[in-house]
């Protein structure tokens, strides 16, 4: 069934590229935080947990915005999570 609104396909997409934005935003900037926050605490260099809290941030921001993009495609597709009709053996 096609769009009533012309501008429902544009504003689902922005609405997508602002949600995967802010969440992968968000997981490097939780990621950078704690790491500051455990390196004042030690009284180290912002570096140490810094950097690496801020590349284990940025590894679960990337797996967010595949996970994200993955169960959109598949609800655009018509398909559901899929697994429950895999074990009952209704699809191949």
């Amino acid at each position: 069934m096609p769009e009533r609104n012309p501008f429902g396909k544009l504003a689902r997409g922005f609405a997508v590229a602002s949600v995967l934005g802010m969440g992968f935003a968000a997981a490097v900037g939780a990621g950078v935080w704690a790491g500051l926050w455990i390196d004042r605490r030690l009284g180290w260099r912002p570096i140490g947990f810094t950097l690496a809290l801020g590349l284990l941030g940025g590894a679960a921001g990337v797996v967010f915005v595949i996970r994200t993009i993955a169960a959109l495609d598949r609800g655009e597709r018509g398909e559901g999570s899929g697994k429950a009709s895999r074990r009952n053996g209704s699809e191949p």
